[in-house]
């Protein structure tokens, strides 16, 4: 069957997927109408796709396609930014924990340090020897316990919640 010449407004909405209202307002916007009421076919398309904005027409196949596979880009962007950030965090009660274990070991290693340096004190008399042999003892149980706690220290860059 040949497609008319002429076709009614009804006609062309539906073939165009819209309404007779749209149809009408494009007639108003300048659509080319015949004397009759009866609209040229090829002319009224011809009119449509010179004047009519994209969005009133729904987007091609492929415009639907690339939208949906960027909406889905961002989406799976937004998620690896979100992992990133959320692997950048600690729970405030595991910091909590951590540094109450922390605290723990500091304090067992300064109170075993009278017990070690009892002896070699008493035997000394002379005060810059004593403040000398406690500092030494204090700096050296000092570093042996920061180097024990950094394995359990935060992650560099860590933040808490």
């Amino acid at each position: 069957m040949a497609t008319p010449k002429t076709i009614s407004k009804a006609a062309l909405a539906v073939e165009l997927g819209l309404s007779r209202g749209r149809i009408s307002q494009f007639i108003t916007a300048g659509m080319p109408v015949r004397g009759d009421g009866r609209l040229d076919r090829q002319a009224a398309l011809a009119w449509v796709r010179e004047n009519i904005d994209r969005r009133d027409r729904s987007p091609s196949p492929d415009y639907a396609a690339a939208r949906t596979v960027d909406m889905v880009f961002r989406a799976r962007l937004r998620k690896m930014e979100f992992e990133e950030l959320r692997a950048r965090l600690i729970e405030a009660e595991a910091v909590r924990r951590l540094a109450a274990e922390t605290i723990d070991t500091i304090r067992t290693g300064l109170e075993a340090l009278p017990d070690k340096l009892a002896p070699a004190l008493a035997a000394e008399s002379d005060p810059r020897k004593v403040r000398l042999l406690f500092k030494t003892a204090l700096v050296e149980e000092l570093t042996r316990l920061s180097h024990r706690i950094e394995g359990e220290s935060l992650p560099k860059g860590a933040t808490t919640l």
